[in-house]
């Protein structure tokens, strides 16, 4: 009755590229709202808006790359 690890994660294959896929999303969103954003703060605090938006499209960028490769991972189905 009991079940492999590998019997368990299974079930979980299609989880990864939806949820890279998601958190690429949001990083996008992130990065477009700071960028904008940054526009309509002090002269002070616009620098900090800026490097967040970097940031952010630099982990979009990563997980958009995760999803890829995860996809691709599923596309070519189980090794033998």
């Amino acid at each position: 009755m009991s079940t492999s690890a590998s019997d368990h994660h299974r079930g979980n294959d299609s989880k990864g590229p939806t949820t890279a896929v998601v958190w690429t999303v949001l990083a996008i969103g992130v990065a477009i709202f700071m960028f904008f954003y940054s526009e309509h703060v002090e002269p002070e605090k616009q620098n900090f808006y800026l490097i967040g938006a970097v940031l952010a499209a630099i982990i979009a960028v990563i997980n958009g790359w995760s999803a890829y490769s995860l996809f691709q991972k599923s596309k070519s189905g189980p090794k033998s």
